[in-house]
């Protein structure tokens, strides 16, 4: 899964392509679902085959735009650990 790179340690390691590549696929999932997810949230919601939306919360709704900030430094905060684990941090 990793390889060692020339002349380091043998404490660091640098993640190899397919596994970089295969994070980054990830990562790009969970956010476009994430996305999805929080466009439901909005009036107009999400349009699959007829319009969806979990709350017709308005665009500009300071209290609910703070809370999904708020989320989004907390799942940053929550992924820092496995990223600096893996090496790509």
């Amino acid at each position: 899964m990793f390889v060692s790179s020339a002349g380091a340690s043998a404490s660091s390691y640098v993640p190899s392509a397919p596994f970089f590549a295969f994070v980054l696929a990830l990562i790009g999932v969970v956010v476009a679902y994430t996305h999805l997810f929080l466009d439901a949230f909005t009036e107009g919601g999400i349009y699959v085959v007829r319009r969806h939306a979990l709350a017709h919360y308005a665009y500009n709704n300071v209290i609910v735009n703070g809370l999904a900030i708020v989320a989004g430094l907390g799942l940053v905060v929550a992924g820092t650990p496995a990223l600096t684990t893996l090496g790509f941090i």
